[in-house]
């Protein structure tokens, strides 16, 4: 399947997976009532936004820490959305933040965070289809930049992988 590269709405966003000891954190979301996790931490860019000292802030306001990322890599992801968004063009900046244990101790207590173990993330049913495919990519140490295709008709907890490919 060849991936259409045609889009109504155009979107751009950071994020940070955060890792310590082999885990993953996970921030977990209610969806039509199943909780689902998603990409760590992240929100959407604004014309003229710095991508590194946005993720820093967002690590800030959200987890309490204030630690520098590497960047690791662009996702960009094309997904069918019901009107007025249409097809979204998601260009997202993913950075990685290796922490220890005194790190994860600093980060504010929320039941809102889970950490995952690395080997449970492609057996999990909290995760998303499309990051599933991100994480183990990401994790495996293949920092290739993707380009995903995503039908979220209305179901942003549960889209449908239609096809990726390396960019």
């Amino acid at each position: 399947m060849d991936i259409s590269l045609n889009f109504d709405t155009p979107k751009e966003s950071v994020a940070v997976f955060i890792i310590c000891d082999n885990k993953l954190l996970l921030t977990r979301y209610k969806y039509e009532g199943v909780w689902v996790c998603g990409a760590t931490q992240g929100t959407f860019l604004k014309k003229g936004d710095d991508p590194l000292k946005k993720v820093i802030e967002v690590e800030r306001e959200q987890l309490g820490i204030t630690l520098v990322p590497k960047f690791a890599c662009t996702i960009e992801s094309y997904i069918n959305k019901p009107k007025p968004d249409g097809r979204v063009r998601l260009r997202s900046l993913i950075y990685l933040l290796e922490i220890t244990e005194e790190s994860k101790s600093q980060i504010k207590k929320n039941n809102q965070f889970r950490w995952l173990n690395l080997e449970e993330i492609n057996e999990s049913k909290i995760i998303r289809e499309d990051d599933k495919l991100i994480f183990s990519r990401f994790l495996s140490h293949n920092h290739k930049d993707l380009i995903m295709d995503v039908d979220q008709m209305g179901k942003w907890g549960r889209p449908k992988l239609l096809d990726w490919s390396e960019a």
